[in-house]
């Protein structure tokens, strides 16, 4: 997504909120829980199943078990 100002001095692009959830759930910590929420909220992410078909696209398998998204994904779902 581009967002610019009215004279075009300055351009920002901002991640999608599918690669904003996978950053957070790769980094997952305690305070992430209410991001990690309202984003699975807004891309109407309701099971665990659907959160690591989100992660495969963008991240390995090597990736994901380095940084234990297994756990993360325990958490904000709890099972």
């Amino acid at each position: 997504m581009l967002w610019e100002e009215p004279f075009q001095v300055l351009q920002v692009y901002l991640p999608s909120a599918e690669v904003i959830l996978v950053l957070k759930l790769m980094a997952y910590r305690v305070k992430d829980q209410g991001d990690v929420e309202a984003l699975c909220q807004q891309l109407n992410i309701t099971t665990r199943k659907q959160a690591q078909s989100l992660l495969n696209d963008y991240v390995s398998g090597r990736w994901q078990k380095e940084y234990m998204v297994e756990k993360a994904l325990k958490q904000v779902f709890l099972i």
